[in-house]
């Protein structure tokens, strides 16, 4: 569901028909960015989703392999994210996980 979300968002936000919405309200907003770069944030999102769904043991293998390629907040929000309000001891052993990934 997220996904479909993500793939209706990416179709509004394609740089033609962003400036073709612009054009009579905003005559002065330079062009989106271009169909390439939006397609790069759009599959970095996608997969995000996609390992945000993977057990925890999963995705911390997916950070480990992947930890050029996301930002730290990023993967640390994919395995804290499940971990319920009142943890707040597992969230910190968790972020120093990750944490603990990137700094290698």
């Amino acid at each position: 569901l997220m996904s479909m979300d993500l793939a209706t968002l990416s179709s509004g936000l394609a740089p033609d028909s962003v400036k073709e919405r612009l054009d009579d309200s905003f005559p002065n907003v330079c062009v989106p960015p271009s169909q390439s770069r939006r397609e790069d944030s759009m599959r970095y999102v996608d997969t995000w989703i996609k390992v945000f769904f993977f057990p925890e043991e999963d995705a911390m293998n997916w950070i480990k392999q992947n930890r050029d390629q996301y930002h730290l907040d990023h993967s640390i929000s994919l395995i804290v994210a499940k971990i319920p309000p009142k943890g707040k001891q597992i969230i910190a052993l968790k972020k120093k996980a990750v944490m603990d990934v990137y700094n290698g």
